[in-house]
């Protein structure tokens, strides 16, 4: 898995966390900041890390930054 992946993996499961921690569901969430779903999910996969959308995300549930790149230091580990 490439850093860049890594990365993604990570915020991806911190959004989800959050999210969930909120009690909100993913069209809940995507409704009110208007984008579907399926974007909402992507994110919470990893499979995309829409610079945007993850600030509208920070802002939507008042989290710092920190919060969702939390371990991003662990990207840089070698896998063996």
């Amino acid at each position: 898995m490439t850093p860049q992946e890594k990365l993604r993996k990570i915020v991806g499961n911190n959004v989800k966390t959050v999210r969930k921690e909120e009690g909100l569901t993913q069209g809940y969430v995507g409704e009110a900041l208007g984008i579907n779903r399926e974007a909402i999910s992507r994110i919470e996969r990893g499979e995309r890390l829409p610079f945007e959308q993850i600030v509208a995300l920070m802002v939507f549930f008042q989290v710092e930054p920190t919060e969702f790149f939390e371990d991003w230091e662990n990207v840089w580990e070698v896998e063996e």
